[in-house]
């Protein structure tokens, strides 16, 4: 499997964990940048996705 392809994954995960951390109260919302981190990893995941199998 390559690297990049690996790591999206790992990406992804890990926002989807962070998100339902979040959501089911395990993890305080904070508020201000930090509420949109698991957003961010899911779509820099996805982009690395992509990016690594066009590539």
């Amino acid at each position: 499997m390559d690297f990049g392809i690996v790591v999206a994954l790992i990406m992804i995960a890990a926002g989807v964990f962070r998100l339902v951390l979040t959501r089911t109260g395990k993890v305080p919302v904070v508020f201000g940048y930090q509420r949109y981190v698991p957003f961010v990893f899911m779509g820099v995941g996805a982009l690395l996705l992509i990016i690594a199998l066009v590539d």
